[in-house]
């Protein structure tokens, strides 16, 4: 046997190999309750602690995969009835990178305070709050279980988040300068 498979009573009683003092007195007989065996239970098992099946439910080692449905679009079938596992909710991510992009144009084409804080704006709060719902959303297809990771996905939420600060910052930088200058545009 191996060390982590249960190993049964050395004296049949539960005791582990504790021997129990005899009960005294002739054994009482007693009505016997007829009844369907419990699967798993040690007089119904073939081996100690190992439930016997019948070869109709067993399960097969070669079977394919039930097409279960979610309520989070997380196992969607294929082309030919094959069942695609779901991967990261990509659009919540280009959400994000087109908030930051948004950004860094009003960075680059605008002049003034104003048009800084809308920049700010766009990339900071907006954009990190569409990385929240990214990350939620991602984690509940992760607790699915039919779930295929993207790399791809990962490096594009890291860029993101790169982005998103660079692109505050610079905005930021435009905000700051125009009152120190004391001139908000």
């Amino acid at each position: 046997m191996s060390w982590n498979q249960p190993q049964p009573p050395a004296d049949g009683h539960g005791t582990g190999g504790v021997p129990r003092p005899p009960m005294p007195g002739p054994p009482v007989p007693g009505p016997s309750i007829p009844g369907p065996s419990i699967p798993g239970s040690p007089a119904s098992s073939g081996s100690w602690g190992a439930p016997t099946m019948p070869a109709s439910t067993a399960p097969d080692p070669g079977a394919t995969a039930i097409r279960r449905t979610n309520p989070q679009g997380s196992g969607r079938p294929g082309r030919s009835g094959s069942i695609i596992p779901a991967g990261p909710p990509m659009l919540w991510l280009q959400v994000a990178s087109a908030l930051v992009i948004a950004g860094l144009v009003v960075f680059a084409v605008a002049r003034g305070a104003t048009l800084g804080l809308v920049g700010w704006i766009l990339a900071g709060p907006l954009a990190i709050g569409a990385l929240a719902g990214y990350t939620v959303a991602d984690g509940r297809r992760r607790l699915d279980g039919w779930y295929a990771p993207s790399l791809l996905a990962e490096w594009q939420r890291r860029m993101t988040i790169v982005a998103a600060l660079v692109v505050v910052a610079l905005n930021a930088w435009r905000i700051a300068d125009d009152v120190a200058r004391g001139v908000w545009t």
